[in-house]
């Protein structure tokens, strides 16, 4: 079988390059004709992706034979996987483009973006990703069937990694420096934290040597500062409770009401940003999510709404549904004084003029 593929990138230490090579790589040694198609582009931000999808379609002009598939990676290949003749068209995402392009571009350019991203998808016969996520969320978006095709590892490869030093409370990354993969927030709570670590993925962290999980049912005196607190069953629901109540927001067995508006527990992540009940200074965040397969998007979109003491978010990819900023409280706003006589303190001169003027 004669198999053409097609990426922005083969390698690099982004997802999709090596993810694209190492399929074309493994189906090669098995006996597949697999070319690989070299397309240049502008390195600028903004410019990457269109001039990759223009300069790659106007390629796709010159070539005449028909392969038995073409492969293409990312939204962007698909412009030119179209222009390929080919009996199959296997297209293969990471991530809802969609979102990235909204996170990272002007709002322009995601207008468009959501205006096309269905059509381009149907160009393919084929769709996959390698998240199960993005499976769930494409399906409840657009109605569109992916296929899931896990990114391979190769295995020689981790006998290169150097012995790792043991560092307590570490915190581990394994991605792209990229604001799209939540780096920034790694970034701004690092120096407020004191290395206090808040993992949600406990299977990762604890399968790596010197790490842990340090986020534990502890009472918050235990760790100062500002908190991200999870989970419903916690020590310290009551007094969360308590500081909602005062807010008009109450919680029990059916869910939660906000300004008279009940939200289901179920399918309903919250989020509230209080203040902390053991420090005027600092804050805590509790978070609620609905689902294990929520907890992806949360991370993602929460960073866009620091400005919100509530949100309400709906279903695994997840939508926001409500959101709204604390009423300020009447005890923050002035200061009661005890009885008594109170001296101003002197006055002082704007300038101080010099003896040899005064006469």
């Amino acid at each position: 079988m004669k198999l053409l593929y097609i990426s922005p990138t083969f390698s690099g230490t982004g997802g999709i390059g090596p993810h694209a090579f190492r399929v074309a790589k493994k189906l090669g040694e098995n006996g597949f004709d697999v070319e690989l198609m070299d397309v240049p582009h502008i390195p600028i931000k903004n410019l990457k992706n269109p001039s990759f999808s223009i300069l790659g379609s106007l390629k796709a002009l010159s070539y005449t034979k028909t392969y038995d598939a073409v492969h293409a990676w990312n939204l962007p290949s698909a412009f030119i996987m179209k222009q390929i003749k080919s009996k199959k068209k296997i297209l293969s995402v990471h991530g809802i483009y969609s979102d990235q392009v909204s996170m990272l571009h002007s709002k322009v350019a995601s207008s468009l973006v959501n205006f096309g991203e269905n059509r381009v998808l149907d160009w393919a016969d084929t769709l996959t990703t390698d998240s199960k996520a993005v499976q769930l969320a494409y399906k409840e978006k657009l109605g569109k069937t992916f296929e899931y095709l896990p990114a391979p590892l190769d295995p020689d490869k981790f006998k290169e990694i150097p012995e790792v030093k043991k560092a307590d409370n570490q915190i581990v990354y394994v991605g792209r420096d990229s604001y799209e993969k939540g780096i920034d927030i790694l970034q701004s709570i690092e120096s407020k934290i004191n290395g206090k670590v808040v993992n949600l993925w406990s299977k990762i962290l604890n399968s790596i040597p010197g790490s842990k999980l340090i986020l534990k049912n502890n009472p918050l005196t235990t760790s100062p500062k500002n908190l991200w607190v999870f989970g419903q069953k916690i020590t310290f629901a009551k007094k969360f409770k308590v500081e909602l109540d005062r807010y008009g927001v109450s919680l029990d067995e059916k869910g939660v009401t906000i300004e008279n508006q009940n939200f289901q527990w179920g399918n309903h992540s919250f989020v509230f940003t209080l203040n902390r009940y053991d420090s005027k200074d600092n804050q805590v965040t509790w978070v609620l999510a609905s689902s294990k397969e929520s907890i992806p998007g949360l991370i993602r979109k929460l960073p866009h709404y620091g400005r919100y003491g509530y949100l309400v978010f709906n279903g695994d990819i997840p939508e926001n549904v409500a959101k709204g900023i604390w009423p300020s409280r009447r005890d923050g706003l002035y200061h009661s004084f005890k009885k008594g006589t109170y001296s101003l303190p002197p006055k002082v001169p704007l300038i101080k003029i010099p003896s040899s003027l005064k006469n």
